[in-house]
């Protein structure tokens, strides 16, 4: 059967163990997968599409699953520019509406250093947390790497069963599994740089930037 979703994945754990006893725990054994997966494997680069509100120096993001956050680029008007990440009380904040030039993540808002003019979209790049739900039936790695969440969830579902043989067998996949995906991403992962603030004329709150492989 695919495993391309959270429900698809819950179902397989059951299957593959063998115990239709155990379907009410596959939840747990999934969460328990993806805090390992968390700490182990950074997630590739995504990108997602915020619109901000005119007068408002927030955009509330909690309805990502953030891991780490990589670049913020400004798209209202075609002639795509960075925003500046900067660490939490490193900036210094401006009344005066306009063109965001920095921000900051405080909790699960996108703070900029000054107030909107006008609504602005935005494009987000970022690492995602692995965190499946109803609410976030998949992700990258579910989609692009199954058998990665599947044995990282059934090592927890022997484990709960007390089958020690089984657990360090699926581990062993797993380690393993986790190795070929880390050298997938290290061949596929970006890089973001930004123009000096030196060379930009005129104070010009202009970012301009490009990626490069970095493999």
């Amino acid at each position: 059967m695919p495993i391309s979703n959270y429900t698809e994945l819950k179902t397989a754990i059951t299957e593959w163990m063998d115990r239709e006893d155990l379907s009410g725990s596959a939840a747990d054994f999934i969460s328990l997968a993806e805090a390992r997966l968390n700490r182990r494997l950074k997630s590739f680069e995504v990108d997602t599409v915020l619109s901000g509100a005119d007068g408002s120096q927030s955009i509330d993001i909690s309805s990502l699953s953030l891991s780490e956050p990589v670049a913020l680029y400004c798209t209202t008007h075609n002639d795509e520019y960075e925003i500046l990440l900067k660490a939490p009380g490193t900036i210094a904040y401006r009344d005066a509406a306009g063109s965001p030039e920095f921000y900051v993540i405080d909790g699960d808002n996108i703070e900029f250093n000054r107030p909107q003019s006008g609504a602005q979209t935005y494009r987000f790049v970022y690492h995602e947390r692995y965190a499946l739900s109803d609410a976030a039936p998949t992700n990258w790695l579910l989609t692009n790497h199954p058998d990665v969440y599947l044995a990282a969830s059934i090592v927890w579902g022997n484990v709960y069963i007390a089958n020690v043989q089984s657990a360090l067998l699926f581990k062993q996949t797993l380690d393993e599994f986790i190795k070929e995906t880390r050298n997938y991403l290290s061949q596929n992962k970006r890089g973001i740089r930004s123009v000096d603030d030196a060379l930009l004329a005129n104070g010009a709150n202009r970012y301009a930037s490009n990626t490069y492989d970095i493999a």
